[in-house]
């Protein structure tokens, strides 16, 4: 097949929700840019923002890493247990999600406050 030309984009907040929905845009047609929105199946990860996303290797699979939930539960100390440390798998030709890899390193020295999984 030939080069596809396709920006993804996962996630995200507002001021009193993050998301954990898919957006494309898409040029499939040559010129004309379109957005649709793909109905992932598989269990995706919790709704977030602040996370990497990498297209890997095969050109196809996205892995989503980390991140956080600014409009999880409030409450009024700094609130570090929103941050996730977990990873994900989008396939981009079947749009199915699957867990990812875990991670080698969790950064700094203690893990305290991290969520080790964002999935539901």
């Amino acid at each position: 097949g030939g080069r596809v030309n396709r920006l993804v984009i996962f996630g995200g907040n507002n001021d009193g929700t993050s998301f954990n929905t898919v957006h494309v845009l898409d040029a499939a047609d040559g010129n004309k840019w379109r957005w649709f929105h793909p109905d992932a199946k598989g269990t995706p990860p919790c709704p977030r923002t602040g996370h990497c996303a990498t297209l890997l290797e095969d050109n196809k699979t996205i892995l989503i890493y980390g991140g956080w939930d600014p409009c999880g539960e409030d409450d009024d100390e700094e609130s570090d247990e929103e941050i996730f440390q977990d990873s994900f798998l989008l396939d981009t030709e079947t749009w199915t999600w699957k867990s990812g890899p875990k991670p080698r390193y969790a950064g700094g020295s203690s893990s305290k406050g991290a969520a080790p999984n964002g999935g539901p």
